[in-house]
């Protein structure tokens, strides 16, 4: 954890998930293997208190730039991210998204401009196929 600026090191733990338990770290020694992947997060001190008291979705650091990740191999990592931000959340903090359809709904309207001709669809279709004539 680090101060608003990302400069003075507040607090400094590590987390290692590489075996079958979890290890905790409250050090700053810690060797970190270079045959295993890692990720490391500065995170602004508030920002992460104030995210792990509420139990809030951790991608709320990325989204808000409150932190600055560093990781080896330089891959997103959908686990760590998802357990952090869907899994060791509160519920109240769930985030769902409703099916809207909205897919079904533009690729209805794309199916009737092509296969309904009516005046105005026959012009943009005919537009449609001309394009790369242009």
């Amino acid at each position: 954890m680090v101060n608003d600026e990302f400069k003075n090191v507040i607090k400094t733990f590590f987390v290692d998930f590489s075996e079958k338990k979890t290890k905790f770290f409250l050090n700053k020694t810690y060797r970190i293997n270079k045959k295993l992947r890692f990720i490391n997060l500065k995170i602004r001190y508030d920002s992460f208190m104030f995210v792990i008291k509420n139990m809030l979705p951790w991608e709320d650091l990325l989204i808000g730039f409150q932190c600055k990740v560093i990781r080896r191999p330089n891959v997103y990592n959908i686990k760590f991210w998802n357990h952090f931000s869907n899994i060791y959340i509160s519920k109240k903090h769930r985030r769902n998204s409703k099916n809207c359809n909205s897919c079904d709904l533009l690729e209805n309207y794309v199916d009737n401009l092509l296969y309904n001709k009516n005046n105005e669809q026959s012009l943009l279709l005919n537009e449609i196929n001309n394009f790369d004539k242009l």
